[in-house]
């Protein structure tokens, strides 16, 4: 009968339709029967919860690579995540907004702990600095010093600690080469202006970004044409070398042009590699002649990539790629040191044998109790007064805000009867230095173990 019950029924369907359409439920249930008749497993139900568990544990991580991963690095300073209750925060499986409701205190074991000083004193991160502002953040709240305290650390504090750390090393490079090249001190000044001018021709920048930035692969094959250039028709620079005493006597050398040596040397070792290249039949006595030698090109590259490292860590945006877990542990201690202060920075998590004292190395063949031990090691570093975990994770610096622990009350289909499964995860940030990402402590593990230059820093105060 028209308007009736069956009506509503309809109305009912197709709403609901929409909802399942709009929210994606429509795949995920497409996608899980798909699953069920491929696999046909004797537990169905068992089968389908861990597949939803599964999809849970995946949550984050789908937000983080997907709508998040597209936002600019200004939203870091999105405070939001501060008006939520720290207890909520670990109770809550999902973040406010981000995911269906799951009280994880309702489970049958649940514990868990945060550190308040560094959930009131993060800093915000407002371009590729996380070096910076994890390190800004971390002595604020080690000092208990609230972001928007006048005494606050900044990121421009920090990065300007770091500039400096990293314009001696260039110097040191810089020095070493001209050694090498048989030149005056400084002598390399002009070549390295000239690169600029050079890259400043072509739109390019060493603090530049996408197609305006100068990578290293751009900065060789530049510096490699100017050479060229130079010999060809461009002035010579000659700087006298300095004396040298030759049988007993003293000798000054003829002034050496820095173009010419570095193009001899430079552009030579680049046509030795690609005649190596070549059918080996032809070049005997070819590869022969580099055996033993300077490596040119890496001495010259790893000058440029100081002095980029430089030049951004002091643009009005700083960027801190160049700098590494052991530049950061230094700058840690200068910033201390310049305010007077004192802390100790040490490695609480690595893959073993990556960094010297690490006090719970890490190994592909550790066995469930081992594992259970460096995540008892993490809580113990955690809770100890006067101190704050930093973690080195894929190509980024964040701080460790909380960490918690609970106990799944439904059986694990893969084991026995009536187990349960213990999950273990650290708050932190995938990107910027807001609290944003529950992390498992398998996937800690499994990124600590991927590169030796991972690690999970314990700094304190002396």
């Amino acid at each position: 009968m028209p308007g009736g019950p069956s009506d509503s029924a309809h109305e009912a369907v197709r709403a609901a339709e929409a909802y399942f359409e709009e929210c994606g439920i429509r795949r995920l249930f497409t996608d899980l029967l798909v699953q069920l008749g491929q696999d046909r497993p004797k537990d169905v139900l068992g089968a389908i919860r861990a597949y939803l568990d599964g999809l849970a544990r995946g949550w984050d991580k789908e937000k983080a690579s997907g709508k998040e991963a597209e936002e600019e690095e200004e939203h870091d300073a999105d405070a939001s995540l501060l008006e939520v209750d720290p207890l909520r925060l670990l109770a809550e499986y999902h973040f406010p907004g981000k995911g269906p409701h799951v009280d994880l205190s309702a489970r049958t074991a649940w514990a868990g702990g945060f550190n308040r000083s560094l959930l009131e004193s993060w800093v915000p991160q407002p371009s590729p600095c996380c070096g910076c502002a994890s390190a800004a953040g971390a002595f604020n709240a080690l000092w208990r010093i609230k972001r928007d305290a006048s005494d606050a650390c900044t990121i421009r504090e920090v990065a300007e600690i770091m500039a400096a750390q990293v314009e001696q090393q260039q110097l040191q490079k810089q020095r070493r080469l001209e050694r090498l090249l048989g030149v005056a001190a400084g002598a390399l000044e002009p070549f390295l202006a000239a690169l600029d001018a050079r890259l400043a021709e072509q739109g390019l920048s060493w603090t530049g970004l996408k197609a305006k930035a100068v990578t290293k692969q751009i900065a060789m094959a530049n510096a490699r044409e100017l050479l060229r250039s130079r010999t060809r028709s461009g002035p010579r620079e000659a700087l006298d070398a300095p004396e040298e005493e030759a049988g007993g006597a003293g000798a000054e050398l003829p002034p050496v042009d820095v173009f010419e040596a570095l193009r001899e040397v430079l552009c030579q070792e680049r046509q030795e590699e690609e005649e190596e290249e070549a059918p080996e039949e032809e070049l005997e006595n070819v590869a022969a002649t580099s055996v033993g030698s300077t490596k040119w090109g890496k001495e010259v590259s790893e000058l440029l990539v100081k002095r980029k490292g430089v030049l951004r860590l002091r643009a009005e945006r700083p960027n801190t790629s160049e700098v590494g877990s052991g530049g950061l542990r230094t700058a840690l201690l200068q910033l201390a040191q310049a305010r007077e202060e004192q802390l100790k920075v040490s490695c609480l998590m690595a893959r073993k044998g990556s960094m010297a004292q690490t006090a719970a190395p890490l190994t592909k063949a550790d066995g469930a109790e081992a594992v259970h031990a460096q995540w008892a090691a993490l809580k113990a570093a955690f809770g100890l007064p006067g101190g704050v975990l930093l973690f080195h994770l894929t190509n980024h610096y964040a701080l460790v805000f909380a960490w918690r622990e609970w106990l799944e009350d439904e059986a694990d289909p893969a084991g026995s009867a009536g187990s349960a499964a213990l999950r273990r995860q650290i708050l932190t940030a995938r990107r910027g230095q807001r609290p944003s990402a529950w992390m498992d402590f398998e996937e800690v593990r499994e990124i600590l173990l991927g590169w030796k230059g991972y690690a999970l820093l314990h700094v304190k105060r002396a």
